[in-house]
């Protein structure tokens, strides 16, 4: 996201200032994208660098510091940091809120690292479909707690892949290292929650983060 943040900012500057004699000005516009996108780039930076810090061994994940946070802001927030990969990709996504205004006591820096590594291997997944979505859920299902979803229509995974890709270091992509899923898993344990999934080839595939 911090990659994908700095060449659009870069982008800004290409398209949105011009020099005159006083010097360089920019459009009001462009300008306020840029502060925008160097408050994410600070605030993720700081999210990062404690990601590092802490997750250098993944037997090591720290006990989650939860709050409450409404689903919305954190579900937008990670979309935000993603946006110009998920555009750059054409993909389209969708999110729904049972309730609107429904709230998950999480760790919300913990939780943002899941759902960009779902999302992320959600839009890469699709990348030889013409047609790419995401719909992300949050419902409340009372007294059994709350659960995001986060489902995809490509390609899917193979019954035999699906038992595995939550051991660490197991991974079906060429580039991946078989470790973003298992730590997935495990800070939803911490959290004293799960993370199952449900995938059918070609049709859909869905991860479910269920908070009790």
């Amino acid at each position: 996201p911090i990659s994908s943040l700095v060449e659009s900012l870069r982008t800004i500057l290409d398209e949105d200032s011009f020099v005159q004699q006083e010097g360089m000005l920019i459009k009001k516009d462009g300008f306020q994208d840029i502060q925008e996108g160097l408050d994410t780039i600070a605030n993720r930076s700081k999210g990062l660098v404690n990601f590092v810090n802490a997750y250098r061994d993944y037997t090591n994940i720290p006990e989650p510091k939860k709050e409450w946070i409404k689903a919305k802001t954190l579900i937008e927030d990670v979309l935000g940091l993603i946006k110009e990969e998920l555009k750059s990709k054409e993909v389209f996504v969708k999110t729904e809120f049972r309730p609107e205004e429904l709230e998950i006591l999480c760790d919300p820096d913990q939780i943002n690292m899941i759902l960009i590594n779902l999302i992320k291997n959600a839009s890469e997944s699709m990348l030889k479909q013409a047609d790419r979505r995401v719909i992300i859920r949050a419902i409340s299902q009372g007294d059994l707690g709350t659960i995001i979803q986060v489902e995809d229509n490509g390609p899917g995974i193979v019954p035999e892949a699906l038992e595995r890709i939550f051991v660490p270091f197991y991974t079906t992509k060429k580039t991946g290292s078989g470790i973003g899923l298992a730590i997935s898993r495990q800070i939803m344990n911490l959290h004293r929650g799960s993370l199952t999934v449900e995938s059918e080839p070609d049709v859909r595939t869905v991860f479910t983060l269920n908070f009790r």
